[in-house]
C-alpha cells in the first residue's frame, strides 16, 4: 500500500513539473494576454524627418505642442518598418481650441498628403498604414500660435486581407485590383483618394509564347506592384458579410511583393495589342468591357474616375445622393491597351460656403470590376455625350443600361440611303424612360437641343419614334435616359437599373418622299409638301406637332388653296395655316380648323398672296398620340 501512495506522489510531481507558465495544463496550454500600447514621452527636438521621434511598435506617447506665435512647433514621429503583412493606425487627440492636422512624409521628407478632416479639438487619423517601408508622421496646428498637450497613439496590427492600405492616392502606389473580386478601402479623410490598378487581358490577344521577348514594362512613374500589395486571401470576401463578385471569365493575378520571404516573382503585365500595319486607327483594336461596382458610403457622395497608363481620365461618374452606391454596365475599356488606374474619391456637395466633401473613417467601401460579357450589340461606355455617341445600326438592336443614376446613352444611326427610321425602346423595371431625338452641338456654338422627345409611357412601360429622318451625312443622334420624377418638391434623376437591360430597336425603309420627315416640330424643320401630293404623318409622341412647308413664292397671283387632313384613332386632330414673313420661327396665323372629334378630318379653304406658308398638323389638347394610324395631309389648288 505504501509503495501505491509513493508512485501517486511522484506521478503528482511529475505533472506539476509540466504545468506551462501561467498556470495552464497539457500540450497548448493558454495564449499569453496581449500588452497595451507602449506608454512614451514625447522627446525633443524632433521638429524635423531628420530628429523625428522613432516608433517601433504600438504605442501611446503623451506630446505637446508649444503655443509660439514666432517659430511653430512641429513633432515629428518616424514609424518603422514592420513588413508587408503588418499595418499601423497613427490617430492623435484633439486639442480644445486647436485644429491639429498630420501630415504624412515618406522615409526623406518628401510630402506624401495630409490628413486634416476633423476641425478644433478633435482627433486627427491615418487608417491602414503600409508599414513595408518607414514613414514620417509630421504633427502640427493649422494655425501658427496656437498649442496644448495631445495624446500620439500608434496601434499595430496584421495587415487587413483585400483591404487597401495607405498611401495609396498616387498610381505609383495604386493597389492591384484583380478582376472579379472585391477589395475594400477607406474614404477617411475629406481629400482621400484612393488609385486601383487594373490589369485586362485585351480579348482575341496572342498569348506570348516562351522564348518571345518580354512585354514592354509600365511607364515611368508606374509600379509594377504597388508597396502595399499583398498576397490576396484564398477567399473571397475577407469580412464577414461583404461578398465578392464572381470571378468572371479574366482574371489577373495579384503581384507578389518583391522581398517578401518565399513569394514568387510578380507575373508581367498584359502586353498591349499594337495595331495592324497600315491601320492607325484605335478603334479597329478588340476591347474589353467591364462592370464598375463601388458600394455606397454612409457620409459620402461617390465619384470614380478610369484612366488609362497615361492617367487620362476618360470616364467619370458620381453618385447622386450621399451614401449611394456607383454600378456601370458595359464600360468599354481603351481599345489595345492593357493597364488601367480607377480613383475613388468624395465628390463635392452644396454650393458656396457650404461645399464640402464628405468621408467616413468608420465604414469602408468596396469595389469591384468584373469582365462582361458583352455581346457586338452592346452599348458602350462611355457614351454620355453626343461625341462618344454609340453607333447604333440602321437595322438593328443595341443593349443597354439604365446605371448609374442620372446615365445618359447617346446612339447614332448611320444611313447609307435616305431613309425614315422606327425606333423602339423596351421598358425595364423600376425605370420611367425617356427616348429623346437629339440636334448635337454646332460647330457655330449652338447648343444641343431636343428635337423629338418620347415620355408617354410609365415604369416598365417602353417608348418609339417614328418616322425619324436618316440619310447620308446626317445621321439620326438618339438619346435614352430615365424621366426625372419629383421628390420631397424636387426634380431628381434617381431611377436605374443595372440588372435588367434595355433593348433600343432600329428598323428602317426607304424614303419616298411620301410621308413626313421627323423632326419636324419647328417652323425652321418643316417638311416640304407640293400641291396635290399627299403626305402620311403621325401624331406621336404626345404634343407632337408636324409643320409641313408650301412654297407659293413663285406664283403671279392669289392661290386659293384647300388643305385637308384626315381623322385618325384615339388623336382628335387640329389644323392651321401660317404665313411666313421675316423671321420663319415666328409665322403668322392665318386660318385654324378644329372643330371635328375623333376620325373626323378638319379642312381650310384660303385663297393665298404669293409666298411661304406653313400648315400645322396636331392633337387639339396635346394630351393623345398615335403611333400606329396616320393621317393623311393633301394640299389642292381649288378652281
Amino acid at each position: 500500500m505504501r509503495r501505491i501512495w509513493s508512485l501517486i506522489a511522484v506521478l503528482a510531481l511529475a505533472t506539476a513539473g509540466c504545468t506551462k507558465p501561467g498556470g495552464s495544463t497539457g500540450g497548448q496550454g493558454a495564449a499569453p494576454v496581449p500588452a497595451g500600447p507602449k506608454e512614451l514621452q514625447e522627446v525633443e527636438p524632433n521638429d524635423g524627418a531628420s530628429s523625428a521621434m522613432s516608433l517601433r511598435e504600438a504605442s501611446k506617447v503623451s506630446a505637446e505642442i508649444k503655443a509660439d506665435s514666432v517659430r511653430q512647433d512641429d513633432d515629428c514621429y518616424r514609424i518603422e518598418p514592420l513588413g508587408v503583412s503588418r499595418a499601423a493606425s497613427f490617430e492623435v487627440s484633439g486639442i480644445p481650441g486647436v485644429d491639429l492636422a498630420i501630415e504624412l512624409l515618406d522615409r526623406d521628407g518628401n510630402h506624401v498628403a495630409i490628413f486634416n478632416s476633423e476641425g478644433e479639438g478633435r482627433p486627427e487619423r491615418i487608417a491602414h498604414l503600409n508599414l513595408a517601408s518607414p514613414w514620417i508622421a509630421k504633427v502640427f496646428p493649422s494655425k501658427k500660435g496656437s498649442g496644448g498637450a495631445y495624446t500620439a497613439t500608434l496601434g499595430v496590427a496584421d495587415a487587413p486581407a483585400d483591404f487597401e492600405v495607405e498611401p495609396d492616392n498616387r498610381a505609383v502606389d495604386a493597389t492591384l485590383l484583380p478582376l472579379g473580386k472585391a477589395i475594400k478601402a477607406l474614404l477617411a479623410d475629406r481629400a482621400d483618394e484612393d488609385w486601383f490598378r487594373i490589369e485586362v487581358p485585351v480579348p482575341g490577344a496572342t498569348p506570348t509564347r516562351s522564348g518571345d521577348s518580354p512585354p514592354p514594362q509600365p511607364a515611368p512613374g508606374t509600379a509594377t506592384a504597388p508597396a502595399a500589395a499583398r498576397p490576396p486571401s484564398p477567399e473571397p470576401g475577407g469580412e464577414p458579410g461583404v461578398q465578392a463578385p464572381p470571378t468572371g471569365p479574366a482574371s489577373v493575378a495579384v503581384a507578389a511583393v518583391e522581398g517578401e520571404p518565399g513569394a514568387p516573382p510578380p507575373p508581367p503585365p498584359p502586353q498591349p495589342v499594337d495595331p495592324p500595319a497600315g491601320d492607325s486607327n484605335p478603334s479597329s483594336l478588340p476591347t474589353a468591357v467591364v462592370k464598375l461596382e463601388v458600394a455606397g458610403v454612409p457620409e459620402v457622395r461617390l465619384q470614380v474616375e478610369v484612366s488609362n497608363q497615361a492617367q487620362a481620365v476618360f470616364y467619370t461618374a458620381r453618385s447622386r445622393e450621399i451614401g449611394e452606391g456607383i454600378q456601370v454596365r458595359n464600360l468599354a475599356l481603351r481599345p489595345g491597351e492593357t493597364t488601367y488606374f480607377v480613383t475613388v474619391k468624395s465628390a463635392w456637395t452644396g454650393t458656396g460656403k457650404d461645399a464640402r466633401r464628405g468621408y467616413n473613417g468608420a465604414v469602408p467601401y468596396s469595389i469591384a470590376i468584373t469582365p462582361e460579357e458583352a455581346g457586338s450589340n452592346a452599348e458602350l461606355e462611355p457614351n454620355d455625350e453626343a461625341s462618344k455617341a454609340t453607333l447604333a445600326p440602321a437595322d438593328g438592336a443595341k443593349i443597354g443600361f439604365f446605371a448609374p443614376k442620372g446615365d445618359l446613352d447617346y446612339f447614332a444611326v448611320r444611313c447609307e440611303r435616305p431613309s425614315l427610321l422606327k425606333v423602339e425602346l423596351s421598358g425595364v423595371d423600376r425605370v420611367d424612360s425617356v427616348l429623346s431625338l437629339i440636334q448635337p452641338n454646332g460647330e457655330g456654338g449652338e447648343k444641343e437641343e431636343v428635337l423629338l422627345r418620347a415620355n408617354d409611357g410609365g415604369v416598365r412601360e417602353g417608348e418609339i419614334l417614328v418616322n425619324v429622318e436618316c440619310g447620308p451625312g446626317h445621321d439620326a443622334l438618339l438619346r435614352v435616359e430615365a424621366a426625372p420624377r419629383q421628390q420631397a418638391g424636387k426634380w431628381v434623376r434617381d431611377q436605374d437599373n443595372p440588372d435588367e437591360s434595355y433593348r433600343l430597336s432600329v428598323t428602317s425603309r426607304t424614303d419616298t418622299g411620301e410621308s413626313e420627315r421627323e423632326a419636324n416640330s419647328e417652323a425652321t424643320t418643316a417638311t416640304p409638301i407640293e400641291l396635290g401630293k399627299p403626305l402620311k404623318g403621325h401624331i406621336h409622341p404626345r404634343k407632337d406637332v408636324d409643320y409641313f412647308q408650301v412654297d407659293l413664292s413663285k406664283s403671279p397671283v392669289k392661290v386659293p388653296l384647300k388643305a385637308t387632313v384626315t381623322g385618325i384613332l384615339k388623336v382628335d386632330v387640329a389644323l392651321a395655316l401660317y404665313r411666313v414673313e421675316g423671321d420663319a420661327s415666328k409665322p403668322t396665323l392665318v386660318q385654324r380648323s378644329e372643330k371635328g372629334k375623333g376620325e373626323q378630318s378638319e379642312t381650310i379653304r384660303f385663297a393665298v398672296e404669293p409666298g411661304a406658308y406653313l400648315l400645322e398638323v396636331k392633337d387639339t389638347k396635346s394630351l393623345q398620340s398615335n403611333f400606329m394610324d396616320a393621317y393623311q395631309l393633301t394640299v389642292e389648288q381649288e378652281q
